[in-house]
């Protein structure tokens, strides 16, 4: 996928829990990226992750997206349509 970029293990995470294309909960990709012991990962640095993420995986026809239903975040992974 996006050419020879090997994936960092944040994003390797973020993509095995979205690759099903179901809408998952801002909490369950927070909770998935939490280490063992360590604190709770910040929305913001979800963010960042993400926002590489969608850059690397729009070059392959894919993309996040961010649906806002009943005042909570969800995740999901797409194909997009070509031109």
């Amino acid at each position: 996928m996006a050419g020879s970029y090997e994936f960092t293990p944040k994003q390797k995470i973020i993509l095995r829990i979205l690759k099903d294309g179901e809408r998952h909960h801002r909490e369950e990709l927070l909770e998935a990226l939490t280490e063992d012991g360590n604190k709770k990962m910040r929305p913001k640095t979800l963010s960042v992750h993400l926002s590489s993420l969608r850059k690397l995986l729009r070059t392959v026809g894919q993309d996040i997206v961010c649906e806002y239903h009943a005042r909570t975040y969800y995740y999901r992974q797409i194909r997009l349509i070509g031109d």
